[in-house]
């Protein structure tokens, strides 16, 4: 589907893309040498998911790990719980 508006250029040399009433956010942005301006739709992802994508495994494992919370089941620690207690150093 495409959608065809036009848009003004304010005094500041920005657009307004409210008339899409799209969800994305965030754009890549090619300018050519003809004035044509290329607006491509991008997401961010963090350098941990970026890890993730060239092993399948790790992300099938990853999504199965976040099954349960996604639904829900969850177990919930009081803060500190996973440090340490002067009781346990050992010299």
């Amino acid at each position: 589907m495409s959608n065809l508006v036009e848009v003004d250029v304010d005094s500041r040399g920005r657009v307004s893309l409210g008339k899409m009433r799209g969800e994305v956010k965030r754009y890549q942005v090619r300018a050519l040498e003809d004035g044509e301006i290329i607006l491509t739709p991008v997401v961010s992802v963090s350098a941990r998911e970026l890890a993730m994508l060239p092993n399948p495994a790790m992300s099938r494992r990853l999504r199965s790990a976040i099954r349960p919370a996604a639904a829900g089941k969850v177990t919930r620690y009081e803060p500190g719980h996973f440090t340490e207690s002067d009781d346990d150093e050992s010299d």
